[in-house]
């Protein structure tokens, strides 16, 4: 996914009223989960995703293959 896109994804997804859960998908198929807007940040070409209770993890903006975004809690 182009760097200037995913920026622009995620600065919706975590700004949106109401924040709904998504997965980052890698071009090698790793999944992280981010269930909260503070569990992930992102640098100029770094994605840095906060894990609770296990080691936070990072990898290369140009890493992700895609963003799944799943639907919110009823």
């Amino acid at each position: 996914m182009e760097t200037a896109i995913l920026r622009e994804r995620l600065r919706v997804l975590k700004r949106d009223k109401t924040f709904v859960p998504f997965t980052f998908i890698t071009k090698d198929g790793r999944r992280f989960d981010v269930d909260r807007p503070w569990h992930f940040a992102m640098g100029a070409s770094l994605v840095v995703v906060a894990r609770p209770q296990v080691a936070n993890e990072s990898f290369r903006a140009e890493e992700v293959a895609a963003i799944e975004v799943h639907q919110p809690a009823a």
